[in-house]
């Protein structure tokens, strides 16, 4: 451990290269996700979206036939669109 006074200690670290930790910033345009934390409206939006149109699936099933079969089978297969997605991001 240093016995440097911390400001000297700040002043040092300051001047020290990038190193590896410049090639991993983030490119310009993209947030940073140190900027500030996400609110309840981002991190639910598209959850609550699914499972709107997942409801939306269910209620059009049990009241119809004809087009509304359409619609439900439609709406059913989003949430395993977004699963197989989902999945084929992570794997790759």
């Amino acid at each position: 451990m240093s016995m440097r006074p911390p400001a000297q200690q700040i002043a040092q670290r300051a001047a020290r290269p990038a190193g590896r930790t410049a090639a991993r910033r983030m490119p310009a345009g993209r947030p940073n996700s140190l900027s500030r934390p996400a609110g309840l409206r981002t991190i639910f939006a598209m959850p609550a979206l699914i499972a709107a149109v997942t409801l939306v699936g269910l209620v059009a099933a049990l009241l119809g036939n004809g087009l509304l079969d359409l619609v439900s089978w439609a709406a059913l297969l989003v949430p395993v669109a977004v699963i197989g997605w989902a999945l084929l991001l992570r794997r790759c």
